[in-house]
């Protein structure tokens, strides 16, 4: 984590929306912290978080493999995924599977240095006083 992020825009792109670099970006509720909403068809997606309009410093997994669909969203619940920028062992978060077609959302918190996903309605997320996130399950 870099204090001194300069991190002023990221967009969640992948296969299921054809890599567009025009897709809308995230909004940014706190400092170092990302959020979006997106339709996903139900089946496996590569996801990968591409910052400030440019490809290179962009958030993928920081350890681990991007095998093919072997992170599964849970359904009643959220998949938590540890993310770096532009150097993790992978450049993108690996091909996710959404169990059913719906809105999800994506979270990624820079400070903490994690990507949550889960379907709309299924997870409440709250900030802690210094900053983390925490995830209730309902």
């Amino acid at each position: 984590f870099n204090p001194a992020n300069t991190t002023t825009m990221m967009q969640v792109l992948g296969d299921f929306n054809q890599w567009d670099i025009e897709a809308p970006p995230m909004s940014q509720p706190s400092s170092f912290v990302w959020v979006d909403t997106l339709f996903m068809d139900a089946g496996c997606s590569f996801i990968k978080f591409r910052t400030n309009g440019v490809w290179g410093d962009d958030y993928g997994r920081c350890s681990g493999s991007e095998g093919p669909c072997q992170s599964p969203v849970p359904g009643e619940s959220a998949l938590v995924l540890d993310v770096c920028p532009g150097n993790g062992t992978g450049n993108a978060l690996g091909e996710i599977e959404f169990p059913e077609s719906a809105d999800y959302v994506f979270i990624v918190d820079e400070q903490a240095g994690t990507c949550i996903i889960h379907k709309t309605g299924v997870v409440k997320t709250e900030r802690f006083s210094w900053g983390r996130l925490k995830v209730l399950y309902r």
